[in-house]
């Protein structure tokens, strides 16, 4: 009870004090920021406009320094809404606040802020961020820590990609996938990206060099990937994204309203990768899955494969339980497309709306596969596969 009344008397206070602060974040007393208090002020006070502008319209504030500017502008728009929580119904449970800062180069700070709230009595992180400040020509500007993080990495250009590495570099992987990325460019229709490659060990460290030392979403995730525009924070350790950049590619052509995620993961496996790594690091491929799934059908003639196309299959989870059999059997399909339609067929596949009606709809039309047939003519996709 004692404990309940003091949590409620510090939020109390805290609030209180934030509204007295007229700061969009809180300034707690141990936050030891060694500035004089000109220099301190002018940086809330800037920091507090540069708030207001992520929840607004960020590219129009001029606080963002020039410097990687499109990279800075991306990180300041993952802030946006972070307040909010759908579990709790509230736009801005969340409150801001400046747990750090510090010097970190002549003229150059580190800011860390924490977006917390409070509920069942309990302190609840959502997100903790870091910000660079630069003071020049008695000018305030922010950006993301990715430049002063990663500023004794190494760089390699490769084709239209510029990789950054801490260490090992596989030249051939990387040639491939720069190959892979122009490929998928030339079968939509497309000029290749010029793309940037960060080479992370993990997802904490590449989420970390972007700017988040932690995250409530992603607490606990070790292998995934990040993508801000055309840069690529590759959390696998090796030179490759070949599953995601398929989606870079079609971000940039299609409407959300109109993609097809069905036909879009299928594609992707097939042009690219199964995007999850096996125990030893290595990516999974389209053709092994392929082979499990042929020997599945093969050992089970009578396997129901519509029904395992739309429910959780873990005929995979030796190799990882995030691969789903729908993407694998409908990269089959959409191979079939290609076959019969060309290019054109994959590109009004992938642009034919949300859902599995759509989908099944498209694929009839182009290849006669429908939920009718589905078991049938999908067992000789299976079948023929080598």
């Amino acid at each position: 009870m004692r404990w309940n009344i003091f949590l409620s008397l510090f939020i109390f206070i805290t609030i209180n004090e934030l509204k007295a602060q007229d700061h969009q974040f809180y300034i707690p007393d141990y936050v030891n920021f060694d500035a004089d208090s000109v220099l301190k002020e002018k940086i809330y006070s800037n920091l507090n406009t540069l708030f207001g502008s992520i929840n607004g319209d960020i590219r129009s504030c001029r606080l963002v320094n020039n410097g990687n500017y499109s990279q800075n502008i991306e990180f300041f728009e993952c802030l946006k809404g972070l307040e909010a929580s759908k579990k709790y119904n509230a736009t801005d449970f969340y409150k801001k606040q400046l747990i750090n800062a510090y010097r970190i180069l002549p003229n150059k700070y580190l800011l860390n802020i924490a977006y917390v709230g409070y509920a069942d009595g309990c302190p609840i992180i959502n997100n903790i961020c870091t910000i660079i400040v630069d003071e020049e020509n008695d000018t305030i500007k922010f950006s993301s820590p990715l430049e002063y993080r990663t500023t004794e990495w190494k760089s390699k250009q490769v084709g239209n990609i510029l990789y950054h590495y801490k260490n090992e570099f596989n030249i051939e992987v990387a040639v491939k996938f720069e190959a892979s990325s122009r490929y998928i460019a030339s079968n939509l229709g497309l000029t290749p990206l010029d793309l940037i490659f960060y080479k992370c060990d993990n997802f904490q460290e590449a989420f970390r060099i972007i700017g988040f030392e932690y995250d409530l979403s992603y607490n606990g995730k070790y292998k995934e990937s990040w993508i801000l525009g055309n840069t690529i924070f590759q959390g696998f350790n090796n030179e490759k994204i070949s599953h995601d950049i398929f989606h870079v590619y079609t971000a940039k052509m299609i409407d959300t309203r109109d993609r097809n995620w069905t036909a879009e993961e299928g594609i992707a496996y097939s042009w690219g990768d199964a995007y999850y790594p096996k125990q030893n690091g290595e990516i999974i491929s389209r053709n092994e899955l392929a082979q499990i799934l042929k020997d599945t059908v093969n050992k089970t003639p009578d396997i129901d494969l519509l029904k395992l196309f739309e429910t959780r299959s873990d005929i995979y989870d030796g190799l990882s339980p995030n691969v789903k059999v729908k993407s694998v059997m409908s990269s089959l399909i959409c191979d079939e497309v290609q076959k019969q339609k060309g290019n054109k067929g994959i590109i009004e596949l992938i642009k034919c709306g949300k859902g599995d009606a759509n989908f099944f709809i498209t694929i009839d039309k182009l290849i006669g596969i429908n939920r009718g047939n589905f078991n049938k003519k999908v067992k000789e996709l299976i079948e023929r596969y080598k």
